[in-house]
């Protein structure tokens, strides 16, 4: 979705994540299977509430988990959320054990460095 939904707002984006969530909910719920869902994209607002997101630097694999679990333990996610992120959005992450946002941005963050979830598993 990164392409294809980069050009749209965020009111827009978080509207057309709702349909995607409702669409593989409504359609477990009639009996049909469950639908699984893969995103890849470098907003962290696109992935965080997917059940499992993986982050990839350089085509290998830097973290796999949660928001919340990544969060706390993978020092590169957590670069890009304070990037991406407003302060107000990374209060709840103060109570993990990850530290408080540094000023100014990372310098990892001008690798390639992709985010991709994988809802509905």
């Amino acid at each position: 979705m990164d392409d294809s939904a980069s050009a749209l707002d965020f009111k827009t984006d978080a509207a057309l994540r709702h349909a995607i969530r409702e669409r593989s909910v409504r359609g477990a719920a009639e009996g049909g299977l469950p639908l699984t869902t893969v995103i890849v994209s470098q907003r962290v607002s696109t992935v965080r509430d997917a059940d499992m997101i993986c982050v990839l630097d350089h085509g290998s694999v830097a973290g796999l988990g949660t928001h919340d679990e990544l969060y706390a333990t993978c020092q590169l996610y957590r670069e890009i959320c304070q990037s991406q992120l407003r302060r107000e959005e990374l209060e709840g992450q103060r109570g993990s054990a990850a530290p408080a946002p540094s000023p100014g941005p990372a310098s990892a963050l001008g690798a390639p460095v992709s985010v991709c979830a994988k809802e509905g598993c």
